[in-house]
């Protein structure tokens, strides 16, 4: 479908009447369900829910606009009284059910001008389908995209860490461990020297330089 609802022709369709897979101008007022779209005369419609009830009604022009429920559909041709089309809930539908359904389409007959308006219903439903199904797999390539970068990085990461880990250890392995106490031990009487600087300047006040 659409990604809100999808369309499909009866099977006791007589008539010429091709529905589109529609579209939703105004997400808000859509109460979803699945609905009926019924030709009681070639030239009146209605649509009604599971229950029968009857949600909008209307005369039919070719390749007019049908609208109920902040949603619409188009139908082209010349439908028969008795004629209907379905509306219902988009579901989830693997890629192969799709083209299973444009197969069994293509396998049945279309001499008849109502099989053939059925087999292009069907196969507009398909096509809309397959971009829904394109769309949804642009969408979870980028995702991947996406977690093989920040494995990238983590791996990057890793390798860095490896680097400065490999080289502590090749520092601790060849220390010098003479010159090595004998840097700290300067750094200790450096270290001590400030400290006792430090003391002596912070005792001393204004009144010691007059």
């Amino acid at each position: 479908g659409n990604g809100t609802f999808a369309t499909g022709a009866s099977a006791t369709n007589v008539g010429t009447g091709v529905i589109d897979t529609g579209a939703v101008v105004n997400k808000a007022a859509w109460v979803p369900g699945d609905y009926t779209l019924s030709f009681v005369s070639p030239t009146n419609w209605q649509i009604v829910d599971v229950g029968n009830a009857v949600v909008a009604s209307g005369t039919y022009t070719a390749g007019t606009s049908i609208a109920f429920n902040g949603v619409q559909v188009t139908v082209a041709g010349a439908p028969a009284a008795g004629d209907s089309f379905s509306i219902a809930q988009s579901g989830y539908e693997d890629m192969f059910s799709t083209l299973d359904a444009l197969i069994a389409g293509l396998q049945r007959p279309a001499a008849a001008p109502a099989d053939r308006a059925r087999l292009q219903t069907v196969i507009g439903g398909v096509l809309q389908q397959i971009d829904q199904d394109s769309d949804h797999l642009l969408g979870i390539r980028a995702e991947v995209g996406a977690r093989l970068v920040m494995l990238d990085g983590a791996e990057s990461m890793r390798d860095n860490l490896k680097v400065d880990i490999a080289g502590s250890l090749a520092d601790l392995r060849d220390l010098d461990y003479a010159e090595a106490m004998t840097r700290m031990n300067q750094q200790l009487v450096g270290l001590q020297a400030a400290q006792q600087s430090y003391i002596k300047i912070a005792q001393l006040s204004l009144f010691n330089y007059l």
